[in-house]
């Protein structure tokens, strides 16, 4: 006599042992699902969509370097470049609290191509930035960028690649 086993317990089960006993049932469905092609489409969107998570990290870590001459220039105090730090920061609160809307109002595509934007708006002014506050907003631009970025790049990623691919295409990003 046993235990009283739910009928989803028992197919588990049932599925368990078939598969211990005809591994190659298991691995053929692995293999099928790996044998999916990769379009060129796919791979041009993923490598593009992919620098977004190239972006995030340089504009992350380009202040680190940037930090000495920044000061220098502008005569900065440490306040001043505590704040220089943290603006993008507080553009990513505002592109986290936009993005969402933004990709499903417009689509993933249109919100990976007005982060594109934002990036290159963002990079200008910081190039050519003559004052702090310049550079403050260059920060925020960039910010928001990196915040939208993470939402549209991943979403649009995983609704274009094949199941099989998913894990692969999305993880480009990081």
């Amino acid at each position: 006599m046993g235990f009283p086993v739910a009928p989803s317990a028992v197919s588990y089960i049932e599925q368990t042992e078939n598969t211990q006993l005809n591994g190659a049932t298991m691995n053929h469905a692995r293999q099928h699902k790996n044998d999916e092609i990769l379009t060129p489409f796919t791979i041009r969107a993923a490598a593009t969509a992919s620098l977004g998570g190239v972006l995030f990290g340089y504009d992350l870590g380009v202040i680190s370097g940037a930090l000495p001459s920044l000061t220098f220039s502008f005569n900065l105090t440490a306040e001043e470049v505590e704040s220089a730090v943290a603006f993008l920061y507080i553009g990513s609160i505002l592109g986290s609290l936009l993005g969402g809307y933004i990709c499903d109002k417009f689509g993933r595509r249109t919100g990976i191509i007005l982060t594109d934007v934002l990036f290159i708006l963002g990079a200008v002014v910081l190039a050519g930035a003559p004052t702090y506050g310049a550079v403050l907003l260059g920060r925020v631009l960039v910010g928001v960028a990196v915040s939208i970025s993470a939402i549209a790049d991943v979403a649009y990623l995983t609704e274009i690649s094949s199941e099989g691919h998913r894990g692969a295409l999305v993880s480009c990003n990081e």
